[in-house]
């Protein structure tokens, strides 16, 4: 969602990829001139987010956190998208920038997504997005926080406990 929203608003699909850097192994999912950019999704209702490794909200420069809020929908509903068409909606987006295509396929494939027709079944709606400032106030665990003797944590955020950073 966020890859095509970059694409949309008139960034170069090359561009866009190219920040899309979370596939290629970096701590966090994009990174563009304006900053480094971490996306979770969750439920409509959900009241926490889960950071699954230290780095992801670990970096010297300020960035964002944004918490895409989507639900399976019933297949009528309004605004209702699968995983299958986004992907296939972005495909359509590259065709006209050489070397998008590929480039694209290539980071999906490292995700591990397979093109297959059952991910064009369950149908998702987007509801709503929510962008909070992850600078040096905003509450997250840093590696150098840690003593030496721990190599990885996962820690849960509560959402409604963020709004001073939203």
């Amino acid at each position: 969602l966020y890859l095509k929203e970059k694409i949309e608003k008139g960034m170069d699909p090359l561009d866009a990829l190219a920040g899309w850097v979370g596939p290629d192994g970096a701590d966090q999912d994009f990174v563009y001139y304006d900053g480094w950019h971490e996306i979770k999704t969750t439920g409509v209702s959900s009241s926490e987010i889960t950071i699954s490794s230290v780095e992801q909200l670990d970096n010297a420069e300020s960035g964002e956190l944004i918490v895409n809020r989507v639900d399976k929908c019933a297949p009528a509903q309004a605004g209702a998208f699968t995983l299958y068409g986004l992907v296939h909606q972005i495909i359509n987006m590259m065709n006209s920038c050489p070397g998008a295509f590929d480039a694209f396929i290539i980071k999906l494939a490292s995700t591990g997504y397979i093109d297959m027709q059952e991910y064009d079944q369950q149908k998702y709606v987007f509801a709503s997005r929510q962008i909070y400032d992850v600078n040096d106030t905003f509450p997250r665990i840093r590696r150098s926080d840690l003593p030496a003797e721990i190599v990885n944590t996962t820690y849960v955020l509560s959402i409604p406990s963020l709004t001073a950073w939203q």
